[in-house]
């Protein structure tokens, strides 16, 4: 009447790999810095309130990246529309004056019972 465990659980024939998570989060270390994201600006982009963002500086942002601007010391959220020599942002305030601070390469959403 006893089962096999491994059946049951349906192990993976398959070892699984160990991956290092700063080494799969962050391909440039001098110019990549987390971000902890306040609003609601871009939840069209499946970035909500309290998510954390890897961002790389040091990356152009291509049509649609989603990339972190600087307008007068207050950092914000957006999506490019074009590439990084014709950079324009998507949205309501798109034609205020920015700097380009980097390119969003990861969102990292805490579970909804463990953000405290």
């Amino acid at each position: 009447m006893g089962r096999n465990p491994k059946r049951v659980l349906n192990f993976p024939r398959k070892p699984l790999v160990k991956k290092d998570l700063y080494g799969l989060l962050v391909a440039n270390p001098g110019s990549t810095f987390l971000l902890q994201v306040s609003g609601e600006n871009i939840e069209s982009a499946g970035i909500k309130n309290g998510d954390f963002v890897v961002v790389d500086s040091a990356l152009r942002p291509g049509k649609g990246s989603i990339v972190i601007v600087d307008r007068d010391g207050q950092y914000s959220v957006e999506r490019s529309r074009e590439s990084y020599s014709h950079l324009r942002l998507v949205g309501p305030e798109a034609d205020l004056d920015y700097k380009l601070v980097g390119v969003v390469v990861f969102n990292i959403s805490p579970k909804a019972d463990a953000a405290g």
